[in-house]
């Protein structure tokens, strides 16, 4: 019963509040799981003969993605003048184009995922 109380979830986080070492690794097992589910949200939106290659493509997007974010937010410093006006700023823009990703991306549920992208009917590639 210790056991399996000390390997749960909940006891990893009473732990991070006693012991601040482990905090790093509450967030790497919540950050790990919304990467996972975010890389399998973006391969689930094109045909199985890419599949792979958006799998791997996406994630190197969004890092590169971050510089985009940098130089936004050294922009917006240098026009405000003030640090946390920018972030705020920022951090607004961001959050905006993430909601309207989430709004326009297709739901899966009943969609058949095992079709090949961009091969027509008699198996031509369009």
């Amino acid at each position: 019963m210790f056991l399996l109380r000390w390997a749960s979830f909940g006891s990893l986080i009473y732990r991070a509040l006693l012991f601040p070492n482990y905090i790093s690794r509450v967030h790497y097992l919540v950050l790990a799981r919304m990467w996972a589910i975010f890389v399998t949200m973006a391969a689930e939106q094109f045909g199985t003969n890419i599949r792979a290659t958006v799998a791997t493509t996406v994630p190197n997007m969004v890092r590169r993605s971050l510089t985009l974010v940098s130089i936004l937010f050294t922009w917006l410093q240098s026009q405000t003048g003030d640090y946390l006006k920018a972030g705020w700023i920022t951090g607004v823009i961001v959050l905006a184009i993430a909601v309207l990703s989430a709004v326009y991306s297709e739901e899966t549920f009943h969609k058949d995922l095992n079709y090949l992208e961009g091969v027509t009917s008699e198996g031509v590639a369009a």
